[in-house]
């Protein structure tokens, strides 16, 4: 056999030794970074937190472990990385872990706590209020507002109150006109009462 054959022949051999190794070898995923960095306070309650790694992962693969347990959604904004996203502020001067596991193997645990008792508000209490403003005032940021036929504000929770300012028009036509205003700003139209104020 010519030198070259052998050449060509071991060339092919470390090919496929390579390609086979890469392809029941799949080494995880290493963290090169999460933002906070780890034993921050979270001061806010409610700061995402990001975790970046080393190459692309399938966050179907991805389980978060955090302790203790509160309500938060995961997504992935780049192909190598994932944020937690907390939809409540976390109770006020408490201690969390959160252990990132990929493919069954734990890539590594952080730590990180909420602000303590010194803090100027109760950020539960904001969360209901906010709560409360969804449910029953979810246009609120949106009023009062006003046309030259008509004023509407919130009088009780999911009643809006009309002034008329226009004569011309009926009470009939001028709620017609609320109810599109209230459809074009995503509101439901059959959750609220509308309501003529009488002068």
């Amino acid at each position: 056999m010519h030198n070259k054959t052998k050449y060509v022949v071991g060339l092919i051999i470390l090919t496929v030794i390579s390609l086979v190794f890469a392809y029941f070898y799949h080494p995880s995923p290493i963290i090169l970074e999460v933002k906070p960095t780890n034993g921050t306070n979270l001061a806010n309650l409610r700061t995402p937190i990001t975790i970046i790694f080393n190459k692309p992962v399938d966050i179907n693969k991805i389980k978060i472990l955090l302790v203790p347990e509160e309500k938060f959604d995961t997504t992935q904004p780049t192909n190598n990385s994932i944020i937690l996203n907390f939809p409540n502020f976390l109770p006020l001067n408490r201690q969390y872990s959160i252990n990132i596991i990929y493919d069954k193997k734990s890539l590594g645990t952080f730590s990180y706590s909420t602000s303590n008792n010194n803090v100027q508000f109760d950020a539960n209490l904001i969360q209901e209020v906010e709560n409360d403003r969804k449910i029953n005032y979810p246009l609120l940021f949106k009023l009062p507002y006003t046309t030259s036929n008509y004023s509407a504000g919130y009088s009780a929770p999911l009643t809006l109150e009309i002034t008329p300012l226009n004569p011309n028009l009926t009470s009939s036509e001028i709620i017609d006109e609320v109810k599109s205003w209230v459809k074009q700003n995503g509101g439901d139209v059959t959750a609220h009462k509308f309501v003529v104020a009488t002068p």
